[in-house]
């Protein structure tokens, strides 16, 4: 085989910072991804040094950065054993005296015209040693779900970011809200909970003021070898429907009750948390940033089920390691105790008559004892009750 061409991966660089705090003059491990071109196949690869190389402090991050990449085009990638259709972690070392692992090989050529004034010295007791990346994203198989519909990566337009995950697209003239597996300081456990939201949302298709699933987004994996493979192989994300009113965060903050329309926002609310817990299913981040508005200037809750909110957790379940893992009563329990909070925060949008009644049904579904809060059930009754007295 010919010399694979090598291609550094941009903003991959990361070094371990725990230096900072210990008192290491430099950090003894940093990685930065590349890819290995030979004609048309691709491996891609992180290149994690250990060990120091003189370059320290703070503010000489770039220059370390330069220095593994120094190294990284010395180094003969054509001896290395890579694996296919992954990420391979290339980790280099210097040998010990009990260690077994073979010798970094580099190349010759580039070695005897690189010179001593060169920014990576390039030492012969270097070894190294070849595994699967654990780090790497975790991208879910399509075959799993394949009979959803889908869209290819190639059809959507980023329009803006969110955040680091979540973005707004456009695809075939329609906006969508685009959630992608991958996503800054990514750990493993993020394609789990990108798969939970996946199966909570395909239980909640069809009801009323719940974020809704519009298409999964597919691509052939990045990883393969062979970049010439069609098939479509991972899920790299998935589009949401699009709402295009902000949300109640915004509408409290601007104390913009949009007419009427918000006084059928608590019921709307209420109803869509009863379907949520009719299919075994809670929400646990209830806050008003949590719930957006259609085009009808209807309530719409999302992030349901994936995450949680320290300061937002119901006094009971504040000192909990794990809140997502409660049993289901307890979170249940969770839910009414934001819901009461969020219609304390409604009330503000109206100092009488509906915002008064609402401050009140507030206190009742946040108390402090959870077995003495008023029900979903009761305030849903009560709600329909007002609406029908009041509109």
């Amino acid at each position: 085989m010919g010399s694979r061409r090598i291609e550094l991966i941009p903003n991959t660089y990361t070094e371990d910072e725990g230096y900072l705090c210990n008192g290491s003059p430099e950090p003894t491990k940093r990685s930065e991804d590349v890819q290995l071109w030979h004609n048309r196949l691709r491996w891609r690869v992180k290149v994690t040094f250990k060990g120091c190389n003189g370059i320290t402090s703070r503010k000489n991050k770039a220059k370390r950065r330069a220095s593994l990449e120094a190294l990284i085009f010395l180094i003969d990638f054509d001896s290395i054993p890579l694996i296919n259709d992954t990420v391979t972690e290339l980790i280099i070392e210097e040998k010990n005296i009990l260690s077994r692992d073979p010798l970094l090989p580099t190349k010759a050529k580039a070695l005897s015209s690189a010179g001593s004034d060169t920014v990576t010295e390039v030492h012969s007791s270097w070894t190294y040693t070849v595994q699967g990346d654990d780090t790497r994203v975790r991208y879910l198989p399509f075959t799993k779900y394949s009979t959803l519909p889908h869209k290819a990566v190639t059809e959507i337009d980023l329009t803006k970011r969110f955040s680091g995950c979540v973005y707004l697209i456009r695809s075939d003239g329609s906006l969508y809200v685009y959630k992608t597996i991958e996503r800054p300081f990514y750990r493993p456990y993020d394609s789990t909970t990108f798969e939970l939201e996946l199966n909570i949302l395909l239980q909640l298709q069809g009801c009323s003021n719940i974020a809704q699933l519009k298409y999964l987004v597919v691509s052939p994996s990045p990883y393969l070898t062979d970049v010439d493979a069609s098939e479509v192989g991972v899920i790299c994300g998935m589009l949401l429907e699009f709402y295009p009113c902000g949300t109640l965060e915004d509408v409290i903050e601007q104390r913009d009750g949009r007419e009427s329309s918000w006084r059928l926002w608590p019921k709307q609310i209420a109803t869509a948390l009863l379907a949520l817990h009719g299919r075994g299913i809670t929400h646990m981040d209830l806050a008003p940033r949590n719930v957006v508005l259609n085009e009808d200037n209807e309530a719409v809750l999302i992030d349901i089920g994936v995450g949680f909110t320290h300061e937002l957790l119901a006094p009971e379940i504040r000192l909990e390691l794990d809140p997502l893992g409660l049993p289901f009563e307890t979170r249940c329990l969770q839910d009414v105790w934001s819901f009461g909070k969020l219609l304390l925060q409604l009330s503000n949008l109206d100092t009488e008559g509906f915002g008064n009644y609402l401050g009140f049904l507030g206190e009742q579904l946040s108390k402090e004892d959870p077995g003495s809060r008023m029900t979903l059930l009761e305030a849903v009754d009560l709600l329909q009750m007002v609406q029908r007295e009041t509109f």
